[in-house]
């Protein structure tokens, strides 16, 4: 069973669009469990589609979109995924380009949202 995909260092940068944005929203067809994202080159736009379509999946508990180009411009559709999918546990952030006073944001927006770890 896979429980791990892991895109690491693949440029879905060229191949996400707000058209064909990835649908993994539908969770009776896999088990993955964790997503890796890490180097990817994601922007804002392509992240909140990612965040968009994660939010009703059940099975992924870790989600790993470290080391991409997401801004302050992804913090809502951050808080929006964190609000709604109640089964992720831990989300990677660290290494894009939040400004001090985005993380400071982000940290307070999530901080109401139990069991979740989030590395900035």
């Amino acid at each position: 069973m896979l429980e791990l995909l892991n895109l690491m260092n693949s440029n879905v940068r060229s191949n996400i669009t707000p058209f064909n944005g990835p649908n993994l929203s539908h969770t009776n067809n896999s088990k993955v469990k964790e997503l890796k994202l890490t180097k990817t080159n994601l922007t804002d736009e392509m992240a909140c589609l990612v965040f968009k379509s994660l939010e009703s999946n059940q099975n992924i508990s870790n989600l790993n979109v470290a080391k991409n180009y997401l801004t302050d411009k992804s913090i809502d559709g951050i808080v929006t995924f964190l609000t709604k999918n109640k089964f992720i546990k831990t989300i990677y952030l660290s290494y894009n380009n939040f400004t001090t006073s985005g993380k400071d944001k982000l940290k307070s927006y999530t901080g109401g949202v139990k069991n979740v770890k989030i590395f900035i």
